[in-house]
């Protein structure tokens, strides 16, 4: 498994380099700004979670190792093509449309990326280990982007070297290419036979997607993770999308320095949470009471942000949040990963993604506009309102809030016939 595992971290570390520049030069350009990069974030997230939805299927059923590498070469031909207007060979509107157009490739293809990794580290990793730990493993990749990327991107674009981070990414992506040739073997382990000879068509999209659908009905606690993951996923994910728009009324000194140690923050207390809950060997047997705490406490602390200006005070929250959020993301992976079948898990987590994400491209459009209009601190506190009321709604409604999980023998849920 570590043999997928390590390689892996250098593509999550280019798609999270690139983003974070990238997000930095939307903003910063003469027809960009906060509304243009909250429109583009909307768009690709969107369409992302869709494309994901659509390849399930396909996930599921094809090798992994072939789709992995068509992925990075794509991914490789995207990061690449940032040089033209990195480099000024395009300006003003064809610029953005260029941007904004690998922007929603690179988002698509990440997203396709993280998919059928998740699954191969699921089936790879050892059956006696509990699910969090498992979950952790999965998050633990993207946790390491977030925290180098914003370091690395945060210097490049104080030294002015914005045109250093395309090719950086690529090299990343292609030694990992070729760490996938070398160890390809190992990708494909953990997937029967069967399930690589099976003939997917288009079809076959609506009758997964309502299997996935019937099935996640039949779990209470999965259907209340559906909805912590909306409101959650209103406010987080667009909160750093759009960080560069939110800066202005920060007032930092130095907004590029700032920009990188704010974000570098975030994955840091992401990255040390992992490493802290690594060694559970125990599950939580109600993941929903403690998911429904969690946002909350990651509702406090982003209001305080909005409400205390100090810059010393900033970083640290940012950190906090990245402990709280990974161990929302820790339970609640937990929780799916116990509840799911392997044999359908890309088709199950794929509509949990569509539903869940769908909040993602929302937030971002509205927290681009709306910012703009009556200033983004000011949007922020409506939104962390909203995530509020809907957490309390939801756990007066939803039966699975407080319902205890375990898991189940792998042989006998695996047997379940679809």
């Amino acid at each position: 498994m570590l043999k997928v595992w390590f390689p892996s971290f250098l593509v999550f570390i280019s798609y999270n380099l690139t983003v974070f520049v990238l997000s930095w030069f939307i903003t910063q350009s003469p027809l960009g700004g906060g509304q243009v990069l909250g429109v583009i974030v909307g768009v690709s997230n969107l369409l992302a979670t869709i494309v994901v939805v659509i390849f399930s299927g396909l996930i599921d059923r094809v090798s992994r190792k072939n789709l992995l590498l068509f992925i990075q070469i794509l991914m490789f031909a995207q990061v690449i093509c940032l040089l033209i207007p990195y480099t000024g060979l395009a300006k003003d509107f064809v610029m953005i449309l260029i941007v904004a157009l690998i922007f929603i490739g690179l988002e698509s293809s990440f997203s396709l990326y993280s998919a059928t990794l998740e699954t191969t580290i699921a089936d790879l990793a050892p059956k006696k280990w509990p699910s969090n730990r498992t979950a952790l493993m999965i998050q633990l990749q993207p946790q390491v982007g977030r925290s180098v990327a914003p370091f690395i991107g945060g210097g490049l674009l104080a030294m002015g070297l914005i045109s250093l981070t395309p090719i950086a990414a690529g090299i990343a992506i292609l030694l990992t290419t070729g760490l996938l040739l070398l160890w390809s073997e190992i990708v494909t382990s953990g997937q029967s036979a069967t399930e690589n000879t099976k003939t997917f068509t288009f079809r076959t999209i609506w009758a997964d997607t309502r299997m996935a659908a019937r099935y996640i009905a039949t779990q209470p606690v999965l259907v209340f993770m559906l909805v912590i993951g909306f409101v959650t996923n209103l406010v987080v994910f667009p909160f750093y999308s759009l960080l560069p728009a939110f800066l202005v009324e920060m007032s930092p000194d130095n907004k590029a320095a700032f920009y990188g140690r704010f974000s570098g923050a975030y994955g840091a207390g992401m990255l040390i949470t992992s490493m802290i809950f690594m060694s559970l060997n125990k599950n939580t047997n109600r993941p929903g009471i403690v998911a429904a705490g969690l946002v909350l406490m990651i509702s406090i602390v982003l209001g305080l942000v909005t409400i205390i200006s100090s810059e010393a005070f900033l970083i640290v929250s940012s950190a906090v949040l990245g402990v709280l959020f990974m161990m929302l993301v820790m339970f609640a992976g937990g929780a799916w990963l116990d509840l799911t079948p392997s044999k359908i898990r890309v088709r199950v987590f794929s509509l949990k993604r569509l539903i869940a994400f769908v909040s993602i491209p929302l937030g971002s459009v509205l927290m681009g506009f709306g910012g703009a209009a009556i200033g983004y601190m000011t949007f922020l506190r409506i939104l962390l309102g909203v995530v509020v009321v809907g957490l309390g709604v939801t756990v007066l409604l939803c039966k699975g809030w407080n319902q205890k999980v375990r898991r189940e023998d792998e042989n006998l849920k695996d047997n379940i016939v679809f």
